[in-house]
């Protein structure tokens, strides 16, 4: 366990390096009502308690957001099947929907999510080197992410499979194909 926490921290310290000089990033501001924090809260708590998010248990709750000095209304719930989206409360995921005709940068729907979750810097690469061959890719970016005036430091920011993105891509309107992330749950 101590290797793993080592390497973990390693590679921590490396990406936020590497982030130092290559980007600049901007804040990312999620507020919430006490509710609705709380509703966030209850809900992780009982995909932790059992083993996995279901949607049942994990509702939709409002929130404003402030990216790049600009406010949204949004939509926000905790993101991910997989346990390590939820399971820390210092690395939680979102998956964020604008409210009304709400765009930011021509997007809907994204989430946010710490870089340990997409590889550190690795998704970004990858979705840069699919751009420069000019196939599909999702926007992406590194924020500096706040939860209602606490620093949760550097996040990953992720366009989702949406109609906008197929847009972007300059690719015809068609059939997006997704994967169920449910894990196998042994009997």
């Amino acid at each position: 366990m101590q290797i793993k926490t080592f390497f973990g921290d390693v590679l921590d310290d490396v990406g936020k390096s590497i982030h130092k000089n290559f980007f600049t990033t901007e804040k990312f501001k999620i507020n919430l009502n006490l509710e609705n924090y709380n509703q966030i809260l209850k809900s992780r708590d009982k995909a932790i308690k059992q083993g996995m998010m279901l949607t049942t248990n994990n509702p939709w709750v409002r929130a404003n957001l402030n990216i790049d000095k600009k406010i949204y209304d949004a939509n926000i719930k905790l993101r991910g099947s997989h346990s390590s989206n939820w399971e820390d409360e210092k690395k939680l995921g979102f998956k964020i929907k604008l409210r009304r005709d709400q765009r930011y940068n021509g997007m809907k729907e994204f989430s946010i999510q710490h870089p340990e979750q997409r590889e550190y810097i690795g998704e970004y690469l990858f979705m840069k080197i699919l751009e420069l061959e000019g196939l599909i890719f999702s926007r992406s970016n590194f924020y500096n992410l706040d939860i209602n005036g606490n620093n949760y430091g550097l996040y990953f920011f992720q366009e989702s499979l949406s109609k906008e993105m197929i847009e972007n891509n300059k690719k015809r309107e068609s059939i997006i194909i997704g994967f169920n992330m449910l894990p196998h749950v042994e009997k």
